[in-house]
């Protein structure tokens, strides 16, 4: 997998749970890889989704190592938005946009 790339893929991890290993396959979800990080060992703050997964969530919080070790790609979807840096103008449908600031009404100015 690229750096910020999505995947629809069958699965394999590797974690341990208080200590012990264990491998859980995790058949036909998305996995992303993030643009930096120590691909293919996941971050327990940053993918809580898939953590949950892996375990029950009385139990996540005493999962750690976590990391892929078998990917088998079924189909690629695309890639995830680089991270903004603060102060960025944000690009909207062809114009730049300051700052926008919602009304009462629902509208922007």
């Amino acid at each position: 997998m690229k750096p910020g790339e999505l995947v629809y893929a069958d699965a394999v991890f590797k974690f341990k749970l208080k200590g012990r290993s264990y491998k859980k396959t995790m058949p036909k979800m998305i996995v992303s890889r993030k643009y930096e990080g120590n691909w293919p060992k996941l971050d327990l703050k940053e993918d809580t989704l898939i953590v949950g997964k892996l375990v029950d969530r009385k139990k996540r919080y005493d999962v750690s190592e976590v990391e892929i070790i078998g990917l088998k790609v079924l189909a690629r979807t695309g890639y995830i938005n680089k991270p903004r840096v603060p102060g960025q103008k944000v690009q909207s449908s062809g114009f730049v946009v300051e700052k926008q600031t919602r009304l009462d009404n629902g509208s922007f100015v």
